[in-house]
């Protein structure tokens, strides 16, 4: 049986999943399949809630206010297809052209839905009591396929905004680290550096504005051991972790912050 991937979930919400598939498992428990999509609604609705925050929402240039009258009908001012949105771009604008190709809207409408009708489980009448096998299979086959796409794009989206931030960044850190920096290595006799290699960029949280991004790569440092004539240099490579920041409209490129720099010394100390 495919489950729904968690790769994404913290670990309380994991520990929920875990216990809805427990709850399948009750196969004399009339209700089981109802209780198993209460327990993975609550999963999803902590997801949504931790990554799509209201107040980070509203001020997202895509948000849009519902009208006094909906909201007097009892419409809330932030719904759950706002979070579904912030939890996969942020404050990145949907049409951007990080989503082409991903159809982002028709993903989000699929898990929308799904959402729904999960939600309609979890209260009880005769037509959902006593589900048989073969209908709950069918209903989590949906629900589980639904998830994993949602998330198959949630991680071709980050690596097509990794992507645009690389070709943006990569000749900033060429030309900043080895002539601003090196003194942080704290090395008595270091002569140089060569080119900084970029092993790996994360996105560590997308806000209503801002990108926030760790870079992590290494540096080769050389120093000459003995004589100018007789010597050998000596080379270390030590990795780094720099932050960095990108407006979600992509208009200007990224910013480092050269400040927070992270250099292990570990190769020279240990």
């Amino acid at each position: 049986m495919t489950k729904i991937n968690t790769n994404h979930f913290n670990k309380f919400e994991k520990m929920i999943i875990t216990a809805a598939y427990l709850s399948l498992e009750q196969k004399e428990n009339p209700i089981r399949f109802n209780n198993f999509c209460y327990a993975v609604r609550e999963a999803f609705t902590l997801f949504f809630n931790r990554n799509g925050p209201s107040e980070q929402i509203k001020l997202c240039r895509w948000y849009k206010k519902p009208t006094k009258i909906a909201l007097q009908n009892g419409a809330r001012e932030v719904n759950l297809r706002d979070k579904i949105h912030f939890s996969l771009h942020g404050g990145i604008a949907p049409k951007h052209t990080s989503f082409r190709k991903l159809n982002v809207e028709r993903e989000i409408s699929k898990l929308f839905k799904k959402y729904q009708k999960l939600n309609s489980f979890t209260h009880i009448n005769e037509e959902r009591y006593n589900l048989s096998a073969t209908e709950s299979e069918r209903q989590l086959l949906k629900i589980t396929q639904s998830w994993n796409s949602f998330f198959t794009k949630y991680n071709k989206l980050r690596n097509n905004i990794i992507r645009i931030v690389q070709k943006k960044i990569l000749q900033e850190i060429e030309d900043n680290l080895s002539a601003h920096y090196i003194y942080k290595l704290c090395i008595f006799g270091v002569r140089g550096t060569e080119a900084p290699e970029i092993e790996q960029i994360k996105i560590n949280q997308i806000d209503h504005d801002t990108i926030k991004i760790v870079i992590e790569g290494c540096c080769r440092t050389y120093q000459r051991l003995g004589g100018k004539r007789d010597g050998i240099d000596h080379y270390t490579t030590f990795p780094f972790y720099l932050p960095a920041e990108q407006n979600v409209g992509f208009r200007k490129p990224p910013s480092v912050n050269w400040e927070k720099i992270e250099i292990d010394e570990s190769p020279w100390t240990d």
